[in-house]
């Protein structure tokens, strides 16, 4: 999964890595926040450059029972190759629901926060020529964003079992 965003004006962002974690993964108050994460500080930085993955065996064992590899995998932020642009990118393009609505969170939280515009991939070659507002991205994805945790736990499980088959990483673009 891919999405560029871009914006006219550089402003200071104060988006905490662990605040973002929590509402990219749907994490209570009482559970300890057991994410990778890369970058310099706690904060997405001005260099736009920070990675998140979930640790899901840590919050449920069942995780360990699931024929796949791709768990816990990274969602990168970082600049993009034009000014003024960012990229948020998973390493396949196909996700489990769990990692598909912690994507759709992040690009919709860095959005607004940098008043920027949303490109989606559509294909390989196609990103950075349609673009949307991030209220038209939440309204896309409203249906996912606002499932209960549980429920995308449920889907992901079952993503899961087909998933083994198309277990390949992106190999077109970045």
């Amino acid at each position: 999964m891919r999405a560029i965003i871009k914006y006219k004006h550089r402003f200071e962002t104060k988006l905490s890595w662990e605040k973002l974690a929590v509402k990219m993964w749907q994490l209570g108050k009482d559970e300890a926040v057991a994410v990778n994460h890369t970058g310099d500080d706690q904060e997405l930085n001005e260099q736009f450059t920070i990675a998140l993955g979930l640790r899901y065996w840590e919050y449920d064992e069942k995780w360990h029972e699931l024929p796949i590899k791709r768990i816990g995998e990274m969602i990168t932020v970082q600049p993009f190759k034009k000014k003024k642009r960012v990229l948020i990118s998973t390493p396949y393009r196909d996700e489990l629901m769990i990692t598909s609505r912690a994507f759709y969170v992040l690009v919709d939280a860095i959005a607004t926060a940098l008043d920027g515009d949303i490109s989606e991939e559509d294909s390989y070659d196609e990103i950075g020529t349609k673009w949307c507002s991030p209220a038209d991205f939440e309204e896309k994805y409203q249906r996912v964003i606002d499932l209960p945790r549980q429920d995308v736990k449920q889907v992901s499980f079952l993503e899961a079992i087909a998933l083994p088959t198309i277990d390949e990483k992106r190999t077109k673009g970045v």
